[in-house]
C-alpha cells in the first residue's frame, strides 16, 4: 500500500470507525503521526522503513538455536571447551535450573547459560557505542527441552542493530555472530 493510504474509504461514522481500525491493525505506530484524519507520508515512510530494519515481524530470525545429540552436561562442558579453543572466554555460567530449584520452584528442565566475551572485540564495540555496554557480553544457552538438549543464542548482530546503525559497529557484531554460532555448531 502506498504512503498515504488511508485504509477503506468512504464516509459516515462507520468509515471512520473502519479507518480507525485499519490504522490500528496495520500501522499503529502511525495512529500518533497523523494530522487531519491523514497519514504523513514522510513519517510514516521512516517508520515502516525502520520496522524492516529492526524485523520485529520475524522474531524469531533473532535466535539461532540447534538440537545436540549429547547430554546436557556434556554439551555444556564441550560448549565451555569450544568458547576458549576459538578465542573467546566464558566470564560466568548461570546455572537457572538450580537457581531456581534452591529458590524453592518446581523446575524440572536444566538451563545454563554462558556469558562469553572477546575482551578484543568487546573494546571495539564500546569505542565505537559506550551504550551498547548494556546488551554486553554474548550469551550463549544449553538447555533442556522436553527431554531433548538444545544450544542456542540470540544473534549478536540483529540484536545490537536494535541499538544503534553504526557500521563499524555492525562488523564487529557480524564477526561475533560467525565465532558464536560456530562454538554451538562445533559443540551440537
Amino acid at each position: 500500500c502506498s504512503p498515504s493510504h488511508e485504509g477503506p474509504s468512504g464516509g459516515g461514522v462507520k468509515s471512520d470507525l473502519r479507518r480507525k481500525q485499519w490504522t490500528l491493525r496495520r500501522a499503529p505506530w502511525a495512529a500518533a503521526r497523523r494530522r487531519k484524519g491523514r497519514l504523513v507520508p514522510g513519517k510514516w515512510r521512516r517508520a515502516t522503513r525502520s520496522l524492516r530494519v529492526l524485523n520485529l515481524d520475524k522474531g524469531h530470525l533473532m535466535y539461532y538455536i540447534v538440537e545436540s545429540t549429547k547430554s546436557f552436561e556434556q554439551a555444556a562442558t564441550d560448549l565451555a571447551a569450544a568458547v576458549v579453543r576459538l578465542g573467546f572466554g566464558v566470564l560466568h555460567v548461570h546455572d537457572l535450573g538450580a537457581t531456581l530449584r534452591s529458590k524453592g520452584m518446581a523446575f524440572a528442565e536444566e538451563c545454563k547459560v554462558f556469558e562469553v566475551c572477546n575482551p578484543g572485540q568487546a573494546a571495539k564495540v564500546l569505542a565505537s557505542d559506550m551504550r551498547v555496554n548494556m546488551a554486553l557480553p554474548c550469551r550463549i544457552s544449553v538447555y533442556t527441552e522436553k527431554g531433548k538438549t538444545m544450544l542456542g543464542l540470540i544473534k549478536p548482530k540483529q540484536m545490537l542493530a536494535l541499538l544503534s546503525q553504526d557500521a563499524a559497529l555492525m562488523q564487529v557484531a557480524q564477526e561475533v555472530e560467525d565465532k558464536t554460532i560456530r562454538m554451538i555448531d562445533e559443540t551440537k
